[in-house]
Formats: C-alpha cells, sequence, structure tokens
C-alpha cells in the first residue's frame, strides 16, 4: 500500500461495500485505483458508468475513442482485466442506489445525510 490515508479509505471503503454494495456501483472509477497519482489526470476521471453500454458490457476502445475517452492500450488493459474480475465478481447496478445518490452529491450536510440513511 502507498499511502496510510489511502489504506484507511481503502478500509473504510470495504467495509461500506461489505454491508451496502451487493454488485459493483457504476460511479466507480477502477483506472484510478490502478495509476500512480502523478500519471492520473484528475480533469476526467473515468467511471464505469461512462464506458459500460446499455447491456452492462465494457464498450470497445474503439468506441471510447469516439465518444471523447482517450486512453492508452495499456490503460485499456487494465480496465478491461477488472471489469472481467468483477462482472465474475458481483456485477454491476444498473443505476444509482440511495447512498450513491449521498456519496456523490456535492451539497453540504453530507454527514448528516449519512447518519440518517
Amino acid at each position: 500500500r502507498r499511502h496510510y490515508i489511502r489504506d484507511a479509505l481503502l478500509t473504510v471503503w470495504e467495509k461500506i461495500r461489505n454491508y451496502h454494495y451487493m454488485k459493483i456501483p457504476v460511479w466507480l472509477s477502477t483506472l484510478e485505483a490502478f495509476m500512480y497519482p502523478w500519471l492520473f489526470k484528475k480533469e476526467h476521471i473515468i467511471r464505469y458508468e461512462e464506458i459500460l453500454n446499455e447491456k452492462g458490457e465494457l464498450k470497445t476502445k474503439q468506441e471510447l475513442d469516439l465518444q471523447g475517452i482517450n486512453i492508452n492500450w495499456y490503460s485499456y488493459l487494465q480496465i478491461h482485466t477488472r471489469y472481467e474480475k468483477d462482472i465474475k465478481m458481483a456485477g454491476f447496478y444498473k443505476e444509482l442506489t440511495e447512498l450513491d445518490k449521498i456519496l456523490t452529491d456535492t451539497e453540504e450536510k453530507l454527514i448528516k445525510k449519512l447518519y440518517g440513511y
């Protein structure tokens, strides 16, 4: 593990995931987890909801390029490998859950909403 704060966040995520998520949420970014921080472009985080088609299958690299998501082949292979593991392990949610809406919302009083959940 590379960082103490990242380790703490991953530990908390594992607890939340095991309790609240039976499948993989679509707001998750697998590429962000694989890449080192100085190589990762923070301007555009690629999430599963952008790279999966309507059937829940991973789009091809050509489809992603046409969509405006330009990644190199190595990154695409990393995403593809992780996608194969995730689909076998749990599958994906088709839409945001109630907890997802709270976590991805940018409003204030996030802690109050989480306690209310």
